[in-house]
């Protein structure tokens, strides 16, 4: 139940955007997992001149009631990426992500 969580997690905030003129979207939606399980998700981005940004979040609760979330943001601009990924486990541990990388 755990992993099905984290898919779904992963899956609801898996948002990108490139362009090099004015580009923007928002995304919503809810998702019904197996044996009563149900959450939701939402992310938006843009990008403008080379500058590209995202963020997002989500959460499911699975039938039994324990709770997920995740939150995410990133940005590029030209060369340089950056991401940041929060992961909230059902007790309120945390685990966080900073990623950083160059494109070419």
């Amino acid at each position: 139940m755990v992993k099905l969580a984290a898919i779904i997690l992963a899956a609801g905030v898996a948002f990108s955007a490139s362009a090099a003129n004015a580009q923007s979207y928002n995304r919503s939606g809810t998702v019904t997992g197996p044996y009563g399980g149900s959450g939701s998700f939402q992310g938006s981005g843009s990008c403008e001149g080379g500058v590209c940004s995202r963020s997002g979040s989500s959460e499911y609760t699975t039938g039994a009631g324990r709770a997920f979330s995740r939150e995410s943001s990133g940005s590029c601009s030209g060369g340089p990426c950056s991401s940041t990924s929060t992961f909230t486990g059902p007790r309120g541990g945390t685990v966080t992500r900073n990623r950083s990388r160059s494109r070419h």
